[in-house]
């Protein structure tokens, strides 16, 4: 089939001139033929993918973290430095009898008691000292108490500064009483207690 483009009147395809007015007819045409009309291209809305939506979170997280680590090893140092600064450390004396002004000396240890088991008369303890020590013991009124001490460098000693001492005991709890006469440390010492 052919159009004529003045009048759009149809004729068959062996005919070269339109039948009303005369006008060539142009090529013969498909009768469902639709115009094609060409638009400018528009591109689609994408939505963003995971990993560019998860960015400004990863990277804010990172940045927060390296400010974190940084913080606190500044945080650090600081507590480190004003620990180890001079003005903040006792001050040694340089006489030894003296003690540091920071340092509080140890006190006597509490009184501990010594038990016998039936018919045994004789015990012996070992033990450590700071400055004073003394230990408890039941006895009977007229009984006699002698006791030994030995300690590194002798310096674990009783009251009367001797490393033996003995007496008649009273009835009830008795005393005997040591201390460390190097005073510099804790001494480990050795005591031995007789009662008949």
């Amino acid at each position: 089939m052919k159009r004529c483009t003045t009048c759009q009147q149809t004729f068959s395809d062996d005919l070269s001139f339109c039948l009303e007015d005369g006008t060539p007819l142009g090529q013969p045409f498909d009768q469902q033929e639709q115009a094609t009309v060409i638009r400018s291209p528009v591109a689609p809305k994408v939505a963003p993918t995971t990993r560019e939506s998860r960015f400004p979170i990863l990277a804010c997280s990172v940045i927060g973290l390296l400010f974190l680590l940084v913080f606190g090893a500044v945080a650090a140092w600081l507590v480190f430095a004003w620990n180890s600064s001079p003005a903040n450390t006792a001050n040694i004396s340089n006489d030894s009898n003296q003690p540091s002004a920071s340092v509080s000396p140890p006190r006597d240890q509490p009184p501990t008691r010594i038990d016998f088991p039936r018919g045994a008369i004789q015990q012996m303890v070992s033990d450590n000292v700071y400055v004073r020590r003394s230990y408890l013991l039941r006895a009977a009124a007229g009984q006699y108490l002698l006791a030994n001490i030995t300690s590194e460098k002798d310096c674990v000693v009783f009251e009367n500064e001797g490393d033996a001492i003995s007496y008649t005991t009273k009835a009830g709890d008795n005393t005997v009483t040591i201390h460390n006469k190097c005073g510099d440390r804790p001494v480990d010492f050795r005591l031995v207690v007789f009662i008949h």
